[in-house]
């Protein structure tokens, strides 16, 4: 039973008239019922309402209420308005009965302008204070006057109600706690009876602005719909704020699942995620985002409300090119730079990481054909790329980045590009290139099964496969050991005289 006796309740009764009448009309349930009353000072007018326990909206359209006043007089509808011919106390009930002719009642005591109870309004109260620590927890302190008599004393029982459809029960001048799960502004009520017998009630409302909560985001990372048999480093970047988590999986000695915790604060600004997927140690597949995006400006956005498990990364694969004598190198400036952007109408503010950037290759028909990790200096290098038309730009999450196109051919064969880090993103500076004496460098026997000698070089030299990983080092140039080399073609890679790199190919039968 609730029963509303001060002016705080009146309010209640005026705002869940408009709230009434626009329920669903196919909602036509009955639920439990209570009764709220307002009586108008100085006179015997009160004015009724009924409100249902539990479900606001079990009420539909064709619903009737019956009403008993406890004076031998009667009323219907579910606001009535009912003047007693004098003050006391009355017991009054209301039958609700749905378009199926199920009923339902409920009765409640009503004070008309009873001394007792008006002067025992002022007598109980209470403090609410916020629980450090704990998102959404308060502490509610009973601070009632039992020294007025009549009304309470030390050894009276109390009901809070929390608004939220929870209760407790104290005694005397005891204190509780409760937590909420949701941001919103709750009506918060103290019960309790008075040594007449009459109920008595105070209420205040209680605003919670936000709540945190834990959600998990996870999922797999394949490679052609399978786990990737290799490591694979997955990031959750906050485009909100600097949030960062990373993991490394490992396909051959785990499975391919991560799984990340993130933090939302519910009734703020909902926070915003990004993930991204990047093979270390497989060059056949790219840097990929959940979405199965490239380019961090094109993936998927998660603002999680709720747990996800089931984010899958398939990587996006290179496309299958012959490798070539190009070389792509280049330096990324400004690391440490405040960057601000605007991202979904949204503006987003990060710290540069250089070391977070990709430097993604595409060929002419816009297929991409790998990507390169930039180290901590900024630099980064890609080889063996063919003769053709092609664009390269710069992935670092929440930093925008220019499309730079390039050409490897015979007279430039090696490319160079230059890039600073501004407060808008990642711009090109210089883009130069020069001619590769790639017929200085030779390998003879080619094709070779056992060793190689070489000419034309200094110092020592790399062998690379098809992947452009260095797979063998050698300071000794004219007897090389090749014989562990699987059967394939191989790149070698040096310094003539003049200090220009030199390279050029064999075959390991």
């Amino acid at each position: 039973m609730q029963k509303l006796v001060s002016r705080f309740k009146a309010l209640i009764l005026v705002l869940a008239l408009p709230f009434a009448l626009s329920q669903s009309a196919t909602a036509q349930m009955l639920c439990g019922l209570d009764i709220v009353y307002q009586v108008n000072p100085g006179t015997n007018d009160v004015y009724f309402a009924v409100v249902p326990q539990g479900d606001s909206a079990c009420f539909g359209p064709a619903t009737a209420f019956n009403w008993f006043f406890g004076d031998n007089s009667t009323g219907t509808g579910r606001y009535p308005s009912h003047t007693y011919n004098q003050p006391g106390m009355y017991g009054v009930c209301v039958t609700a009965v749905d378009f199926n002719g199920l009923t339902i009642t409920a009765c409640d005591t009503v004070f008309v302008n009873d001394t007792i109870v008006n002067n025992c309004i002022g007598a109980i109260s209470f403090v609410i204070n916020p629980n450090t620590g704990t998102s959404g927890s308060y502490h509610f302190s009973n601070s009632s006057n039992f020294s007025i008599a009549q009304c309470v004393s030390n050894n009276s029982q109390f009901t809070w109600s929390f608004g939220d459809g929870t209760s407790a029960q104290t005694f005397g001048a005891g204190s509780t706690n409760h937590t909420y799960t949701n941001p919103g502004t709750y009506v918060v009520c103290l019960k309790s009876i008075t040594m007449q017998g009459q109920p008595i009630e105070v209420c205040q409302s209680l605003t919670v602005s936000t709540i945190s909560t834990n959600f998990g985001l996870g999922g797999m990372v394949f490679a052609d719909g399978a786990c990737l048999q290799s490591q694979v480093r997955v990031e959750l970047i906050g485009l909100n704020s600097n949030t960062y988590q990373a993991q490394t999986l490992d396909g051959t000695a785990d499975s391919c699942f991560y799984g990340f915790t993130v933090q939302s604060i519910l009734g703020a600004p909902t926070e915003s995620f990004i993930i991204r997927a990047t093979p270390l140690t497989n060059n056949d597949y790219l840097s990929t985002y959940f979405g199965d995006a490239i380019f961090w400006s094109d993936a998927t956005v998660l603002q999680p409300t709720q747990s996800q498990w089931n984010l899958t990364i398939n990587l996006v694969p290179a496309a299958n090119i012959a490798p070539g004598l190009g070389l792509l190198t280049g330096t990324i400036n400004g690391n440490g730079t405040t960057v601000t952007t605007t991202f979904n109408g949204n503006p987003i503010t990060t710290t540069f990481d250089v070391t977070a950037s990709r430097v993604i290759i595409l060929n002419a028909q816009g297929q991409p054909v790998g990507f390169a990790f930039a180290n901590a200096d900024g630099t980064f290098s890609f080889p063996n790329l063919p003769e053709g038309n092609y664009q390269m730009r710069v992935d670092n999450p929440k930093v925008p980045s220019q499309v730079v196109p390039f050409a490897i051919t015979a007279s430039s064969s090696s490319v160079n590009v230059t890039m600073n880090t501004t407060g808008s993103g990642i711009t090109t500076v210089t883009a130069n290139s020069k001619t590769l004496k790639g017929s200085a460098l030779s390998a003879f026997p080619n094709p070779a099964t056992e060793t190689i000698s070489l000419s034309g070089v200094s110092g020592s030299v790399e062998i690379l496969n098809t992947k452009g990983q260095v797979v063998m080092k050698s300071s000794d140039v004219k007897n090389i050991n090749i014989s562990t080399l699987s059967s394939g073609l191989y790149t070698i890679k040096g310094l003539n005289d003049r200090q220009e790199t030199v390279t050029t190919r064999f075959v390991k039968k």
